[in-house]
């Protein structure tokens, strides 16, 4: 019998997308008479077949996998189909139809073959092969699931950047920092501290005008000061935005690490020109000095993002997304790290945007200076070594001026370092200060001194058809401006190189001048530096100051991998590795990670523990110990553990237990019947806790029904809480094994693991024969 084809969820949203196109292409007669939307179509429809051919299976149901001529042959025909779709985007924008139906589907479609088109550039079959629809399917957007964990718990750390390591659904780990969606907000919280410390003022008017007019006399008496700082003339609708920049990178400056006092914001005040800033009540000073303290502690990037013209609610973690696909389009590798969308659900399930980092390839030496003592005297080493590195840093300049990244400096490179000591290639990291709107001086483009031989014919046919640049730009949040700033400093580069302002230098020929040959030549070198000078200064310090040319050589240390809280992705619903998430949260309480108090102190007479929470603590270490067999068991045949029909389970568990009964030395290989009968014991033990506990409080008021139980002092209380969680992993458990999906997201993930698992069981079948049962490591 003929297998079903295989149909992942990202491939069929491609065909649904493309039959909607055509459709609309037979039912409006305007749209017939296009010829840029029927250019469009019929590209997309070679491109679907392409897609097919590059789909076909085999007599075992198995589809090819790409090659890296499949994946270069791909990557073109995309191209093709995306400039053809932004023309039309142009054309419909030009038009005033850019907010009708059909360009807003055809921007739709363009923002998911824009991450095609990103998945195609990174493959890498050297590394591990795919097929097709895989490599698809690694394209949609990622949504991690922290499992009721708080972000502490994970990291310990509460911020905005987040330290993890994502397991997908094979259990493969990805370490890298995930980071909640961070936007533009000094403005908006400086006016809110200014409100704050005017309700401090009570009925004192006089005080309030005077905190009232703080902004714009600070922007009036600032305003040529920090225009000449950033070598251009303020714009009047960005100067709020730059001067409360500014203010914070002065405080910054002036106050370092210490809290500011009311007399200090008094200074302020006086330095703002506010007349008789002493008379402002001490309760409002307060406030604006803890209000400072704050600002200064948070200071964006120095003025980075007051230069780009950003403004407050601007989005930036999206920007690491879009320098990662300009980085793609110019074939230049891995020459930032990897940065993608990526979705988490948290403590209380709410879904929050965000973008994930992978750790960068080398060394974090701007934390870690030390680590010079292991770098060569000439850290730059032969030719050979002196070409690829001198070829990245180049790279990297190009880049960063045609992303218009503000905040590349020696802290936001990775270094790799060889055993002899070299610095053989960087990696840029943190690219979220990039983009704007603002037009960059053309003249800065020459500042750039070298670029190489094919990074200009990149540069060249990227110019030729911009619309590459904007269609890989797509999809990643910046404004239209933003896309025709970039657009336009493209025409710069290019400009500049075939001016000869930027000198054209053979790849294998670069490392042959010493590295100052490429420093900035003219008079503001110093002050502005590109990076040439900026790596060069910095390493040649270091070495100096770390390096002892009398000792010893001794090479650089491997790296200790980090140590990173774990989370998965939602494609581990339906998976063993899903099975192990749900036992996990039980082994968590056991071993205290939530909680931070010593379980077995709990479970003795002394601290008040009865005998039914001794029983339930003890079936929680069972669990926590199913858990390890599950992640650990060489022998078990995971794919049939995931189709156990939980009806079943029962029979399976009591056939099971008659086997070991006939012969004790049969090994007892984990089965779904042995995970469900383990959460069925901790539900029975902890509604047996609660239940003896209710019956026999001694709290008064009496509570009326379970959820008014509350213990009568701290420890008791904690028992509660412990037995409650208990019932949480159980609910979640049971929703996981028995609920069907909510989301449109979590009906792909479904499907998706579905269709892996099946694939892969044709894979194992094609191999072993039809015969054998497949192992599968989900």
């Amino acid at each position: 019998m003929a297998r079903e084809k295989l149909n992942f969820p990202s491939r069929k949203k491609r065909k649904e997308l493309l039959d909607s196109l055509r459709a609309h292409l037979e039912a409006d007669p305007q749209l017939a008479q296009d010829e840029k939307y029927k250019a469009y179509v019929n590209s997309w429809v070679s491109l679907d077949q392409k897609m097919e051919a590059l789909s076909d299976e085999d007599e075992n149901g198995v589809p090819k996998l790409l090659t890296n001529e499949d994946a270069d042959e791909l990557a073109a025909a995309m191209l093709t189909t995306a400039v053809a779709g932004e023309e039309f985007l142009a054309a419909a924008e030009f038009n005033g139809q850019e907010n009708e139906p059909v360009p807003q589907m055809v921007e739709q479609f363009q923002a998911v073959l824009s991450k095609d088109f990103s998945a195609v550039k990174k493959y890498d079959p050297a590394k591990k092969q795919l097929s097709l629809a895989e490599l698809q399917e690694s394209a949609r957007t990622r949504t991690i699931d922290l499992k009721g964990r708080s972000l502490g718990s994970v990291t310990n750390m509460q911020n905005e950047r987040i330290p993890m390591s994502i397991v997908n659904a094979k259990g493969e780990q990805r370490p890298g920092v995930f980071t909640k969606p961070t936007y533009v907000r000094a403005k908006a919280k400086y006016l809110d501290l200014i409100a704050k410390a005017k309700a401090a003022c009570g009925d004192d008017e006089a005080s309030k005008e005077k905190l009232d007019s703080f902004l714009k006399t600070w922007r009036e008496n600032n305003a040529g000061i920090l225009s000449n700082q950033i070598g251009k003339k303020l714009k009047a609708d960005s100067s709020d935005d730059m001067t409360v920049g500014f203010l914070m990178r002065q405080l910054s400056e002036t106050y370092s690490n210490d809290a500011l006092k009311p007399d200090h914001a008094m200074v302020e005040l006086n330095i703002a020109g506010i007349p008789e800033a002493d008379k402002i009540p001490k309760a409002a000073l307060k406030v604006l000095a803890d209000g400072f303290t704050e600002m200064k502690d948070n200071i964006p990037d120095d003025l980075n993002l007051y230069q780009l013209e950003l403004k407050d609610g601007d989005r930036l973690d999206n920007r690491n997304v879009a320098m990662t696909s300009v980085c793609d389009v110019l074939g230049m590798g891995n020459l930032l790290a990897r940065s993608e969308s990526m979705k988490f659900v948290g403590e209380n399930g709410e879904v929050t945007d965000g973008t994930f980092m992978e750790y960068g390839k080398g060394y974090d030496m701007y934390k870690k200076p030390e680590l010079f003592k292991h770098v060569a005297i000439n850290p730059y080493g032969d030719i050979q070594n002196r070409n690829r590195l001198f070829k990245q840093i180049s790279d990297m300049q190009v880049l960063d001026y045609l992303c218009l990244n503000k905040d590349r400096h020696p802290g936001n490179v990775f270094y790799d370092i060889d055993k002899q000591g070299r610095i053989g290639g960087i990696q840029g990291i943190d690219n979220d200060s990039s983009f704007g709107p603002c037009r960059w001086p053309k003249a800065e483009a020459g500042r750039l001194g070298v670029v190489t031989k094919t990074t200009a014919d990149k540069i060249k046919a990227l110019s030729e058809s911009p619309e590459q640049l904007r269609f890989v730009l797509r999809g990643n949040g910046l404004s239209a401006k933003e896309v025709d700033a970039a657009v336009g400093r493209l025409h710069t580069l290019r400009e500049a190189i075939e001016t000869d302002k930027i000198k054209v230098i053979a790849d294998d020929q670069i490392g042959r001048r010493d590295i100052k040959d490429y420093f900035p030549k003219d008079k503001n070198a110093e002050k502005h530096p590109y990076l040439f000078m900026m790596l060069d200064k910095y390493v040649t310090d270091k070495v100096k100051t770390y390096r002892d040319p009398d000792k010893k050589f001794i090479p650089i240390p491997d790296q200790a991998k980090p140590d990173l809280g774990e989370v998965a992705d939602s494609e581990r619903r339906n998976t063993v590795a899903g099975l192990t998430d749900e036992l996990g949260k039980v082994s968590r309480l056991v071993r205290n990670k939530e909680t931070k108090f010593n379980i077995d102190d709990l479970t003795t007479t002394f601290r008040g523990s009865s005998g039914q929470f001794r029983e339930l603590v003890a079936e929680a270490k069972e669990a926590s110990a199913l858990q390890k067999r599950l992640l650990n068991d060489q022998d078990l045949n995971k794919s049939k553990l995931l189709s156990e029909d939980m009806a079943d389970a029962a029979k399976k568990q009591k056939e099971l237990q008659e086997d070991l009964l006939a012969d004790p030395k049969e090994k007892a290989v984990p089965t779904l019947a042995m995970v469900a009968e383990s959460f069925q014991k901790l539900k029975e033990k902890a509604d047996a806790y609660l239940q003896y506990k209710f019956e026999h409080t001694k709290v008064r008021p009496r509570p009326k029904n379970m959820e008014e139980l509350r213990g009568k002092n701290d420890y008791e209380q904690k028992h509660i809480d412990y037995a409650r969680d208990i019932l949480k992993a159980v609910s979640d458990f049971e929703k996981l094994m028995t609920s069907h999906p909510e989301t449109e997201a979590e009906k792909e993930n479904l499907q998706a693991n579905q269709q892996r698992r099946e694939l892969e069981n044709r894979r194992a079948a094609a191999k072993n024969g039809p015969n054998n049962d497949p192992i599968l490591n989900f």
